[in-house]
């Protein structure tokens, strides 16, 4: 169907014209434009609020106080210094007189007595002397020399060179004999044998067996 043109005219009016707010819309526009100022000035106050922190700093200082305690040891050293003295052996001789052929059992005894009395053990010499070698013959290894000690005073047989000379102990007849030579034989030399029980008592730069008269002393120091 075809409508009239001024009937379509209405209708467009009709569509762009506004309505008119009713006096409830009118109350409710006046409040919202009321509460805007208000709305806008709590956004201010709370924009432009500003917070301030107070920070307080609390510094602490801690002081540490060390006490250094030295310790001093004092360490005392004792040097104990332990001064050894070699005894001094007193000095032990034998000195008789011998006659030729004669055997005599007082020297034996003598002898005897002699040889038990040599109980140090740090003699420095002996010698071996008599009418035919007045200063005699020397042995001043300390080591021969207290060997032969040893050995006349024991009786134990012996032989060691000191100063160039062999020297011999041992038995012969019923005591101990000294000898460069040889134990119990008859050879020139230097031999002293008082307890062998016959005229062959040695001899002192001379003949051992059958010797001349004289005197024969052995010392030790």
């Amino acid at each position: 169907m075809k409508i009239p043109q001024s009937v379509r005219v209405t209708v467009v009016r009709k569509r762009t014209l506004a309505r008119k707010p009713t006096k409830k819309q009118r109350l409710q526009r006046l409040q919202q434009q009321q509460q805007q100022p208000q709305q806008l000035q709590k956004q201010v106050t709370s924009t432009s609020s500003t917070t301030s922190t107070s920070s307080t700093s609390t510094t602490t200082t801690t002081t540490t106080t060390t006490t250094s305690t030295t310790s001093t040891t004092s360490t005392s050293s004792t040097s104990t210094t332990t001064t050894t003295t070699t005894p001094i052996c007193p000095s032990r001789i034998y000195s008789q007189s011998f006659v030729s052929g004669v055997y005599s059992a007082s020297l034996c005894s003598a002898w005897t007595s002699f040889v038990a009395s040599l109980t140090c053990s740090t003699y420095k010499s002996f010698t071996l002397s008599g009418t035919y070698n007045t200063n005699g013959i020397n042995a001043t290894n300390s080591v021969v020399v207290n060997a032969i000690a040893t050995a006349l005073r024991t009786s134990s047989a012996y032989s060691g060179t000191s100063n160039g000379v062999t020297w011999y102990v041992g038995t012969c007849g019923s005591g101990m004999e000294l000898a460069s030579t040889a134990v119990c034989a008859c050879a020139t030399g230097y031999s002293i044998r008082p307890c062998i029980g016959d005229l062959n008592w040695g001899g002192v730069n001379s003949a051992t067996c059958s010797a001349p008269s004289q005197v024969m002393t052995l010392s030790f120091q």
